[in-house]
C-alpha cells in the first residue's frame, strides 16, 4: 500500500470516528512518516484546520485536497510540501455556509478566520484559490503559485497583494465592515505582467492613479471593475476600453467635443443612482436654498455621475430629504429617480464645509460617512433607516434628529455615543432600539435643553434612560428620561 493510500485510509478513519482535527494528533502509519524536509509548520491554527478538514474529504468532493495534504503531530500542524504541490483546487472559504459545515465536522476553528497564510506557497500547483470571508492581514505574496488562474478573496484585509503572471480572473473586494482595520485597503497593485487577465475586480481599496499598474499586454482583458477607488474612474487607453465588457471605475477621456471636467484624482464617482441625481439636480436649480455650487456634480460622457471634490468643499448646506414635498420638486424637474430612496449616500465624505445636512425619509443601507464633516452643526436624517451613526467628530452639532424608521424592515440605531458633542442644544433620537448602556451623553451639556428619547424598544421592551439630576432639571423636553 503506497503512503497516499494510507493517508487516505487514515483520513477515513477520522471522518467515521467524528473526532476533531483541531484537538487530536494524526499517528502516521508506521513506515510511513513524512519525509521531515517534506514538511512545513503552520502557525496559523484556522488555516491548519481547513486543510486537513479539506484533505479528509472523499476524493469525490468539490473541495477535496489530496490526502496527507496537511496533519497534525505532536501538537504541531504541518504541510507535506511534495502533496500540496499537486493541488489543484484551494478552498478555504468562511462564510456562514462554510462554518456551518466546518461546525458540523466537528472542527475546533471553524468559526475562526484565518488570518496569516503561510505556507500557502507551496500549493505550487494550484490553479484555483477562494480565500473569501477570512482575516487575512498585511502582505499577501502568491508569487509562488506560478499556476494559479482564479483568485477569490473578498472580505479579506490584506493591504499588498502579489499575484503571479499566470493569472486570469482576480476578484478582491475590500472588507466593508464597520469593525475591520483602518488599513485593510490596496493602495496600490502591480499587474503589469499578467497579460493572461480576463477579470480584474478591485472595488472599495484606495488604489492611486500612480499605484495602478494594468497589464502591459492586455489582449485578453474584457472585465474591469475598480468602482469606489479614490482615483476612480482610471483613464486607460481608448483601444482597452472599447474592448471591455465591464468598465466600472474606468474611462478613456476619449471624446473630443467634451470640453468639461475630466474625471481623474479630484472626481469621485457616485455609486448610488438616486443621489447622484439628486446632486446633480441641486447644482442645476435655479434659486433655492438648497442650490449646491454649480458643478459641484456632474454627469461625464460615459453617463456616470462624479462629485467635484473641491467645487463640493464650497457648499455650505445639503438637502437630499426623500419627504413627500421635496420628490414633487424632483418630479417636477424630470429626475429619473425622483421617488427612488437614497441607499447609500457615499461622496458625502467631500462636502467638508456643509453646517447643514438634511436627508430624511430614506432608506440608508450603509453608514453615512460624516468624520470629515466637521463644521456640521445641524444633522436631521429623520426615518431613514440609520443604523449606526459615528458623530464623534462633529464637535460644533447643536441639533442632531435622527429619528428612527417606521418601516420594521429598516434599520435603527442601537448605539449612541455622544461624548464628544459639548455643543448639542437639542436632540432627538426617539424610536429606535438604543440599549441604554449603549447611549453616552456629552461630557458636558451645559447648553442641552432637548433631549427626546422616547418609544425606544430593546427586544420589543419600551425602554427608559437615566441622566444626571442636574440635566434633567434643565431640560425642557425630557421625554424617555428619568432622573438620578
Amino acid at each position: 500500500m503506497n503512503k497516499r493510500m494510507l493517508y487516505g485510509l487514515l483520513g477515513l478513519i477520522l471522518v467515521f470516528t467524528a473526532t476533531s482535527c483541531s484537538t487530536n494528533d494524526v499517528d502516521w502509519p508506521e513506515g510511513s512518516d513524512p519525509d521531515p524536509d517534506e514538511l512545513y509548520e503552520i502557525t496559523d491554527i484556522a488555516f491548519a484546520d481547513y486543510l486537513i478538514y479539506n484533505s479528509e474529504l472523499a476524493a469525490t468532493e468539490t473541495n477535496a485536497l489530496p490526502a496527507g495534504t496537511a496533519l497534525k503531530k505532536d501538537g504541531k500542524y504541518y504541510i507535506d510540501k511534495k502533496i500540496a504541490a499537486t493541488a489543484t483546487y484551494v478552498y478555504l472559504v468562511k462564510n456562514a455556509t462554510q462554518i456551518t459545515k466546518l461546525e458540523g465536522a466537528g472542527v475546533a476553528t471553524a468559526a475562526q478566520k484565518i488570518v496569516n497564510l503561510d505556507g500557502i506557497q507551496h500549493f505550487t500547483g494550484a490553479l484555483e484559490l477562494k480565500l473569501t470571508s477570512n482575516a487575512i492581514v498585511g502582505k499577501l505574496d502568491l508569487s509562488a503559485l506560478t499556476s494559479l488562474e482564479n483568485l477569490e478573496m473578498n472580505s479579506n484585509y490584506a493591504n499588498e497583494l502579489i499575484v503571479p503572471a499566470s493569472m486570469k480572473r482576480l476578484r478582491y473586494g475590500a472588507s466593508t465592515l464597520e469593525d475591520a482595520p483602518d488599513n485593510r485597503w490596496l493602495t496600490a497593485i502591480d499587474l503589469t505582467n499578467c497579460s493572461a487577465l480576463e477579470h480584474i475586480y478591485l472595488k472599495d481599496h484606495k488604489i492611486t492613479t500612480e499605484g495602478l499598474k494594468l497589464p502591459a499586454s492586455y489582449a485578453n482583458l474584457k472585465e474591469i471593475d475598480l468602482l469606489n477607488n479614490p482615483d476612480a474612474p482610471f483613464e486607460i487607453p481608448v483601444d482597452l476600453y472599447a474592448q471591455l465588457t465591464m468598465k466600472n471605475g474606468v474611462t478613456d477621456n476619449a471624446d473630443p467635443s467634451y470640453t468639461g471636467p475630466k474625471p481623474q484624482a479630484d472626481y469621485f464617482q457616485v455609486p448610488d443612482l438616486a443621489f447622484a441625481e439628486y446632486l446633480v439636480y441641486l447644482t442645476e436649480v435655479a434659486t433655492d436654498d438648497t442650490k449646491l455650487p454649480e458643478g459641484a456634480a456632474f454627469k461625464y460622457t460615459d453617463n456616470k455621475i462624479y462629485i467635484n471634490k473641491a467645487i463640493a468643499a464650497t457648499a455650505t448646506t445639503l438637502n437630499i430629504s426623500k419627504a413627500a414635498a421635496f420628490i414633487t420638486k424632483l418630479t417636477n424637474a424630470n429626475v429619473p429617480t425622483a421617488d427612488a430612496k437614497i441607499a447609500n449616500a457615499d461622496g458625502l465624505q467631500f462636502f467638508t464645509s456643509i453646517t447643514s445636512l438634511t436627508a430624511t425619509s430614506n432608506e440608508f443601507t450603509e453608514p453615512l460617512k460624516l468624520t470629515t464633516l466637521t463644521e456640521l452643526t445641524s444633522l436631521v436624517v429623520r426615518t431613514a433607516g440609520l443604523s449606526a451613526l459615528d458623530v464623534t467628530a462633529n464637535t460644533k452639532l447643536t441639533d442632531l434628529d435622527i429619528q428612527g424608521s417606521t418601516k420594521a424592515s429598516l434599520g435603527r440605531l442601537k448605539a449612541a455615543n455622544l461624548t464628544n458633542n459639548t455643543r448639542l442644544v437639542n436632540v432627538n433620537l426617539s424610536a429606535n432600539e438604543i440599549v441604554p448602556a449603549d447611549f453616552k451623553l456629552p461630557t458636558t451639556y451645559a447648553d442641552m435643553k432637548v433631549l427626546n428619547m422616547k418609544n425606544n424598544k430593546v427586544d420589543g421592551n419600551t425602554v427608559t434612560y437615566t441622566v444626571p439630576a442636574a440635566l434633567f432639571n434643565q431640560l425642557t423636553t425630557k421625554d424617555g428620561l428619568v432622573s438620578e
